[in-house]
């Protein structure tokens, strides 16, 4: 499944604390976002639980994060996407 046709996008990116993942879901799922750095560690978690079809906003918190790419996974139920965004300090 691609980005496309869940409407994912993260803005602003880059960022340097926080930044909003924004979601379309075209139906009900359990949603959770794992970031992971240049090395695959896992660095944030967040569970989103159950969300309702429709778009919805995720709050990204890059304070605490060092600046370079990260790659997200956003598990939506049984369907998993991926991306990426960049911290800049």
């Amino acid at each position: 499944m691609d980005n496309a046709s869940e409407g994912i996008t993260v803005a602003p990116n880059p960022f340097a604390s926080l930044s909003t993942l924004h979601l379309t879901l075209a139906s009900p799922a359990k949603v959770t976002l794992v970031v992971r750095d240049l090395l695959g560690r896992e660095v944030l978690r967040e569970d989103e639980g159950s969300l309702s079809a429709g778009s919805h906003a995720i709050m990204i918190d890059g304070s605490k994060l060092a600046s370079q790419t990260y790659e997200y996974e956003l598990r939506m139920g049984e369907r998993q996407m991926t991306g990426n965004f960049t911290v800049v300090k």
